[in-house]
């Protein structure tokens, strides 16, 4: 037999999936030609197939030096340095394939797979549409492409791409699943869900698919539904620790508590264990340190960093600006508490002084409280529509001094914008309560309650301490003029009547059975929870039952429009507070309707907040250090009319005094910071932090 019969005989095996055999053969060939191409490169191919990367480059290689013009050694060599993580490598073996295929569209779509592996979408993003020139119909190539978009923010564009790639092929379940993120993206919700399920009936055992379902049942309120995606998708994929982080949300949404905590152990261990990082969201849910929680932003941040191709550079500058451009970024100009807060922001702003931007980054609920926004700011600007990198740059273009963080890593954050350092000065405020872990933050502006020295460690960004509390309050918050009588509520007259009107993913088992204890110790009380869903209604009432408290002393309040909700606040007793996550807005919706808030105070922001608006509200005796001293605190409250007459009729005559609600000083406390902040930078100095004097 001949060496063109051996190659043939081998060739033969090679397709037939006879690996082995065919790799004896072409060693056989080499014995006898040693520099035989076709045969060192197709026992290349073979080393790569059992997993021996460097002796399937050195054959490839050495194919290649000897005919460096066939078209299908360097490409072969660039898949195989891919496989090795290899990428900058693999593109410049794919490159050397392209000069000489320049019309091979699988070469320019292998191209913008290793780009796309190097973080650079817009490069991989202009690799498959050259692709796509000279093959229209490429279904790989239309759905790489949406992908790349997609992670560019551009879900329209993306969706456009996919659909181009099913019209091609509409078998493929990948690509229902990628469509259904770029519409999850776009907010349609309803059409996601369509084309995730449609991934599922073409690939039931698809886990991806299974999992971003259940992120839209979530999104869409049905959270038994949402509950049993998750539980499918760990049935399929065990490790997916995302879908173990959401089950156990909702888990907490829904208090289902029975199971929970060996599943937060498991995601704890986890995380601990570096085998997966957190949302940081989420994780202030969980009984996590302030060090865990710095840990993980941390590793969030340095994600997000890692898919930012570019960072804007700033120099100091010697000349100071006629006014001063802030920009506030927020998902949330919409019906949201965090825009319950800032309601007074923008129109009390010193124009003279500061130029304010409205920076949009979430959708349009059309509301009377985003047309606030609209009116009361110098320029509002959407910058939704826009991909992160032409968000980046419009804000780049305004000229922004400095950039405020209303956002964090809450629902809807584009951290990816700010990864992009479009302002000098960039800051996290309100919105996340915790610390960002990113070194493209300067700032965090909390309080010396929030964050006294002590605690500073726990946070990357340099502490800006307000002089009495971080959070800003709007003075119009609308109470009715008109108070439920108790029996409108499903309360009884003569009980004390303790609230807690916080969403339910924040009451813990451990705080629920405080409370039990606390109504176990004075009878003649009972418990007024937000109505948040059926199921997390059920569970607590059933989980009063195993406490031995009658269900009927836990009373749901139905959702009101925020003016009726708060005017509840005066048919209620005491406010009872949750941890670790404490009451946020919900807190000062309390103090400012002038019910008395009982707070247990940790280590972390999220568990520090509710101390730090009590000490503005001249009510540092509400504040507890442990459940033990929680809930003495609570039954003295509920026991003693007097004392609690005594903090109410405090809240209602001072409310217009009090620094937690003097909004006017609040807001030139934040320019006074401002001001400090954008000196530090003009002058060249690093960072670093300071208490404002208050004005």
């Amino acid at each position: 037999m001949d060496l063109d019969q051996q190659l043939a005989a081998a060739l033969h095996q090679h397709q037939a999936g006879h690996l082995d055999e065919a790799a004896t053969i072409y060693r056989a060939l080499l014995k006898v030609q040693p520099n035989h191409p076709d045969a060192l490169h197709l026992l290349g191919l073979i080393e790569h197939r059992h997993g021996h990367a460097d002796e399937a480059i050195r054959l490839i290689q050495q194919a290649i030096a000897l005919h460096p013009h066939v078209f299908n050694f360097p490409l072969s060599l660039a898949e195989v340095l891919y496989g090795q993580g290899q990428y900058a490598a693999a593109e410049q073996a794919c490159r050397a394939a392209i000069r000489l295929e320049p019309n091979h569209a699988e070469a320019h779509n292998h191209l913008g797979v290793m780009l796309k592996a190097q973080n650079r979408f817009a490069d991989a993003e202009q690799a498959y549409r050259a692709a796509l020139v000279l093959k229209p119909d490429y279904a790989e190539a239309w759905n790489n492409l949406g992908n790349v978009l997609n992670q560019q923010g551009r879900p329209a564009d993306a969706e456009h791409s996919f659909r181009q790639a099913l019209a091609v092929n509409p078998q493929s379940p990948d690509v229902w699943n990628n469509l259904g993120n770029a519409l999850q993206h776009l907010f349609r919700l309803s059409d996601a869900e369509a084309a995730y399920r449609q991934a599922l009936a073409l690939r039931p055992a698809f886990a991806d698919a299974c999992y971003n379902l259940g992120v839209v049942l979530g999104e869409t309120g049905r959270l038994s539904d949402a509950i049993d995606a998750y539980v499918q998708t760990l049935q399929l994929d065990g490790a997916n620790s995302a879908a173990l982080d959401e089950l156990i949300h909702l888990m907490l949404r829904a208090c289902i508590w029975e199971g929970l905590s060996p599943l937060i152990d498991e995601l704890l261990r986890r995380f601990r264990s570096g085998e997966t990082d957190l949302n940081s969201f989420s994780m202030l849910d969980l009984p996590a340190t302030a060090a865990e929680q710095l840990q993980c932003a941390q590793r969030n941040a340095a994600r997000i960093q890692s898919n930012v191709q570019m960072q804007y550079e700033h120099p100091s500058s010697s000349v100071w600006p006629t006014r001063i451009k802030i920009g506030y970024l927020s998902y949330d100009y919409r019906q949201h508490p965090v825009a319950f807060l800032i309601g007074e922001l923008f129109a009390l702003h010193n124009r003279e002084q500061f130029e304010i931007y409205a920076l949009a980054i979430g959708p349009d609920d059309h509301s009377p409280i985003r047309q606030n926004f609209k009116d009361t700011c110098d320029h509002f600007i959407d910058l939704a529509p826009l991909s992160r990198i032409e968000a980046a740059a419009k804000i780049k273009e305004l000229g922004i001094h400095v950039l405020i963080d209303l956002t964090g890593y809450t629902t809807g954050a584009r951290t990816e914008i700010l990864a992009q350092h479009p302002a000098p000065v960039q800051v996290n405020w309100l919105g996340y309560p915790g610390t960002m872990g990113a070194a493209f933050i300067e700032y965090i502006i909390a309080d010396p309650t929030i964050i006294p020295p002590e605690l500073e460690h726990h946070y990357s960004e340099a502490v800006v301490r307000m002089p009495d509390c971080y959070q800003l309050n709007d003075r119009r918050r609308p109470i009715a003029e008109h108070t439920p009588s108790r029996a409108d509520c499903g309360l009884p007259e003569d009980a004390v009547v303790f609230c807690s009107f916080n969403h339910t993913h924040k009451i813990t088992v451990e705080m629920f059975a405080l409370w039990m204890q606390i109504l176990l110790k004075t009878p003649n009380s009972m418990l007024w929870l937000l109505e948040s869903n059926a199921l997390a209604s059920d569970n607590l009432r059933l989980a009063a039952q195993a406490h031995g408290i009658d269900p009927v002393r836990i009373v749901m309040a139905p959702r009101k429009p925020l003016p009726e909700h708060m005017a509840r606040y005066r048919v209620a007793d005491i406010a009872l507070d949750t941890f670790p996550y404490n009451s946020h807005t919900t807190a000062s919706d309390a103090l400012w309707a002038g019910c008395p808030l009982v707070t247990c105070m940790g280590e972390t922001f999220a568990s520090r907040v509710a101390g730090s608006l009590l000490q503005a509200a001249h009510l540092p005796e509400c504040i507890a250090h442990s459940f033990e001293e929680y809930s003495t605190l609570a039954i003295k409250l509920a026991t003693n009319r007097e004392t609690l007459s005594s903090l109410r009729a405090r809240l209602t005559l001072n409310r217009s005094t009090l620094p937690l609600f003097d909004a006017p000083r609040v807001v030139q406390n934040l320019e006074s910071a401002y001001v400090r902040m954008l000196e530090q930078w003009m002058s060249g100095e690093p960072p670093h932090g300071f208490d404002v004097r208050s004005q």
